[in-house]
């Protein structure tokens, strides 16, 4: 059992993607509600997504960059709550919680998307670089 749960968080943290379309239909077949299933998918898999990305940079630069992915996250969260701060004239925690997470949402699966596809072609370069040293008659 232990070894089909680290299968399947593996799996996830592999393809968020597929994570976020199951968990999505999931939501919106129980609530019935998309909007409500959208915030959701977005809010549950956040912390997938930034360990997705932490996992994609040390695939395809070998070299181990979470201390900065933590410093990011710092700054967003200090923005997000003094540019609330700013247009709100009081400090509202929840909202400036809310409004950084899904931020961090949109961020890191813009990351994903743009560091599956430089390992994609990083890959493609490799390989192709690989079987042209074979002799080919």
């Amino acid at each position: 059992m232990f070894t089909l749960i680290k299968s399947i968080i593996g799996l996830f943290l592999v393809a968020p993607l597929i994570f976020i379309i199951i968990f999505f239909f999931c939501i919106n077949y129980w609530k019935k509600n998309a909007k409500l299933a959208a915030r959701m998918t977005a809010d549950f898999s956040t912390i997938i997504l930034i360990f997705s990305v932490h996992f994609l940079i040390l695939t395809i630069w070998e070299v181990d960059f979470f201390i900065y992915v933590y410093l990011i996250l710092f700054l967003i969260f200090i923005v997000t709550v003094y540019s609330i701060r700013k247009l709100n004239g009081k400090l509202k925690v929840v909202k400036s919680i809310r409004t950084f997470w899904r931020m961090n949402f949109l961020l890191f699966l813009a990351l994903y998307c743009i560091l599956m596809f430089i390992g994609l072609v990083s890959s493609a370069f490799t390989y192709l670089a690989a079987a042209n040293t074979y002799n080919w008659k």
